[in-house]
C-alpha cells in the first residue's frame, strides 16, 4: 500500500495515449488517434482501422451506418461502410498498406493520413 501512488502516473498515462478504433467516434478524437499510426513501417490492421475510421467521421458520415471490418486484399486495406443501422453497405474505404493513403469513391483522396489529422484539428468544438 506504500507505493500505490506509484501507479497513478501509469494510470494517468495509459489512459492518455491510444484510442483504439471502436472508441474513436468523434472528429475531435481523431488528432489523437492517428498519432499512433507509423506509416513508414507499413499499415497494419489496427492503424487501417484507426485511418479509415478517421476518414469516415471526415468524409463519410452517413448517419446511422458506420465502418466494418477491416479486410486484407493485396495491397490495400478495405473497410465496408455501413450506410444505415440495417447494415445497408456502400462502396468500402481503400487503404493502401504501404502509403496510407485513403481513397473512397464518395469522398476526396487522402495521400497521407495526417492530413487528416491537421483538418481535424482545425474543426471548432461545439
Amino acid at each position: 500500500m506504500k507505493y500505490a501512488w506509484c501507479l497513478i502516473p501509469i494510470l494517468l498515462i495509459s489512459c492518455a495515449s491510444t484510442i483504439s478504433p471502436s472508441r474513436l467516434n468523434r472528429v475531435h478524437d481523431i488528432p489523437r488517434a492517428l498519432d499512433d499510426v507509423v506509416v513508414s513501417d507499413g499499415i497494419n490492421e489496427t492503424e487501417a482501422k484507426l485511418i479509415g475510421k478517421s476518414y469516415y467521421l471526415l468524409y463519410a458520415l452517413t448517419g446511422t451506418g458506420g465502418v466494418g471490418a477491416a479486410r486484407k486484399e493485396g495491397d490495400s486495406w478495405l473497410l465496408s461502410v455501413l450506410a444505415d443501422s440495417d447494415g445497408n453497405k456502400m462502396d468500402d474505404i481503400r487503404i493502401d498498406s504501404r502509403s496510407g493513403s485513403v481513397s473512397w469513391p464518395r469522398g476526396p483522396y487522402v495521400a497521407d493520413p495526417r492530413e487528416m489529422k491537421l483538418l481535424a484539428s482545425s474543426v471548432p468544438r461545439r
